[in-house]
């Protein structure tokens, strides 16, 4: 049996507050959640601790003549 997942409009009211039929618990605790946090911060730590996995990038920006 596979998870029911929101329809567009579901979604939409759901990313303003609304909460969604509990037959969709499985896709809400799997939604993507976002969180910036400097590296081995106390900010990390705390994200870590209430169950997020934390993945960093780094953007490097070159930058060149104007005119």
């Amino acid at each position: 049996m596979t998870a029911a997942k929101p329809s567009l409009w579901q979604r939409i009211a759901y990313a303003y507050g609304k909460r969604l039929p509990d037959s969709m618990r499985t896709w809400v605790a799997e939604d993507l959640a976002v969180v910036t946090t400097a590296p081995a911060s106390t900010s990390q730590k705390n994200v870590q601790r209430i169950g997020f996995q934390l993945l960093y990038t780094r953007a490097v920006l070159v930058g060149g003549e104007v005119g």
